[in-house]
This record gives C-alpha cells, structure tokens and sequence, in this order.
C-alpha cells in the first residue's frame, strides 16, 4: 500500500469516529473521548497527506 493510501484510510476512520460520536450509542463522556480522538485522528491525517503531497511537489519541479 502507497503513503498516500494509508494516509487516506487514516482520514476515514477519524471521520468513522466522529460519526460514531454522534449516535446515543454510547455514555456521553465516552462519545465525547471518541469524537476527541476522531478529531486528533483527522488532524493528523491532515498533516500527512499535505506533506506527502507538497513533498511529491517537490520532487517534480
């Protein structure tokens, strides 16, 4: 699997748990550690695919 790949599933599971936040499946205090842990999750993620992708910038000019 590429960075890129990996860095996208990443994403999609810090926004599978803010979603999962969101539902009254859960006590309130552990939904709310769940969408704190998706949002880290995405930032993260963020980070990574904007350095994979300005480090492929570079690369090619």
């Amino acid at each position: 699997m590429s960075r890129d790949t990996k860095n996208v599933i990443l994403l999609v599971l810090g926004l599978i748990l803010v979603a999962l936040s969101r539902f009254p499946i859960m006590s309130q205090s552990i939904a709310i550690l769940v969408g704190v842990i998706g949002a880290i999750v995405i930032i993260i993620s963020a980070i990574l695919i904007y350095r994979t992708k300005k480090s492929k910038n570079e690369v090619n000019n």
